[in-house]
């Protein structure tokens, strides 16, 4: 299901840009979101399972963050030299989840 839901949004994509709507610069970078998308759904699934926030879930959770915030710095052409302390603050703030839930 999740791959033919990616594969008609990027083949939506590439239509809009052939008929004159350039949407997507660097559209490579969607090839990101496939395993940061994979990353919430093992975060979904361990939470389930757990039933509570654990360093697994917070974990799955950090990398799927992480990869989106890269994937979106790259699909929306931003400055790489700009943005690059939101990734230190995600991962900061994932460590300190970590603490704080796992106790």
């Amino acid at each position: 299901m999740f791959v033919g839901v990616f594969l008609i949004l990027l083949g939506g994509a590439f239509f809009l840009q052939n008929v004159g709507l350039p949407l997507l610069v660097n559209w490579w970078a969607l090839f990101i979101l496939m395993p940061a998308f994979g990353a919430f759904v093992a975060a979904w699934n361990e939470y389930l399972e757990d039933g509570k926030l654990t360093r697994r879930v917070i974990g799955a959770l950090t990398i799927g963050i992480l990869l989106t915030i890269v994937a979106l710095i790259f699909l929306l052409n931003l400055a790489i030299g700009v943005f690059w302390p939101v990734l230190l603050i995600a991962g900061g703030l994932a460590l300190m989840g970590i603490d704080l839930f796992s106790k």
